[in-house]
């Protein structure tokens, strides 16, 4: 599993794979499956990019709003585009 950090709103902090934390018996099968390295931080990240939330990019394609395709690759564009994906309508 990899771990993709994400810019906590409240902090404005990057938090990463050391910031997890979890209830109970969750937090001994987390350590173990991060002692055995089943779970690897990734580090080389964009932070421009933490900003953007798949759920509003989701949103702003089904409404038909502009600026989704620059909060994305430009090869995923392409594709939304050409294949009509999450209810691209030709606009936006």
């Amino acid at each position: 599993m990899l771990i993709y950090p994400l810019k906590n709103n409240r902090t404005g902090q990057v938090e990463g794979l050391k910031d997890l934390t979890f209830g109970g018996s969750l937090q001994h099968l987390f350590n173990y499956l991060n002692h055995r390295k089943c779970i690897v931080p990734l580090n080389d990240i964009c932070e421009q990019f933490l900003d953007i939330h798949s759920p509003e990019v989701l949103r702003k394609i089904a409404a038909g709003e502009s600026g989704w395709s620059e909060m994305v690759p430009e090869s995923v564009a392409m594709a939304i585009k050409e294949r009509k994906l999450f209810g691209y309508a030709g606009t936006g």
